[in-house]
């Protein structure tokens, strides 16, 4: 049961693409604008205005330390930690680069190992992706898509759908009917999930 039940649900948009205006960043906003209309609040959070560390392996999220078992590298992934325990579903952004996730989304969504009780901080959130590549072929999105589903069924997390814009030059994604339509429909979907939590 979602002890906030009565106040409006939480989602937090993470863009994991470095380019401010690029196709991640559009739809983006327009999943989180239509959550918000719906009746959300959210906060849209750019991993690349971020100083986040690779996970060193040091294991010191598994040592009780004031009475919490946190990671300990000391960056902007701290903050992100409390946000992603404060939400009520999450929804992140990515352009494909590589046959992947950008390095900024890889880098953010390891650093979740340092999450001591991740049942708590994530099971029941929906999860909502979109990918963004330059390359038209299906292909490209599903292998974004195939670990973020798994990731969501190890966590628990319901999946909330995803949005896939392709061959689209920089911020261009937003004269896609198709995709912004999708956008739309993903942001009320999470805010229709986060909500019955």
């Amino acid at each position: 049961m979602n002890p906030h039940a009565s106040a409006l649900p939480r989602l937090l948009s993470i863009v994991g693409s470095p380019r401010r205006g690029g196709n991640c960043d559009a739809l983006t906003a327009e999943a989180t604008s239509t959550a918000v209309a719906a009746g959300a609040t959210a906060e849209i959070i750019h991993l690349n205005d971020l100083t986040l560390h690779p996970c060193s392996a040091c294991n010191g999220c598994r040592v009780e330390s004031a009475g919490r078992r946190r990671c300990v590298v000391d960056d902007d992934m701290q903050p992100l930690y409390d946000k992603l325990a404060a939400c009520d579903g999450l929804l992140i952004a990515t352009p494909v680069y590589w046959w992947g996730p950008s390095a900024q989304t890889k880098l953010f969504v390891d650093r979740w190992y340092g999450v001591a009780d991740r049942r708590a901080t994530f099971a029941g959130k929906p999860l909502g992706i979109i990918v963004a590549s330059g390359s038209g072929s299906p292909a490209m999105a599903d292998h974004v898509l195939g670990p973020f589903r798994s990731i969501a069924n190890y966590l628990g997390m319901p999946w909330a759908g995803d949005v896939w814009v392709s061959g689209k030059a920089v911020g261009q994604a937003l004269d896609d009917r198709r995709s912004v339509a999708k956008a739309a429909d993903l942001g009320r979907r999470l805010r229709e999930l986060a909500a019955s939590r």
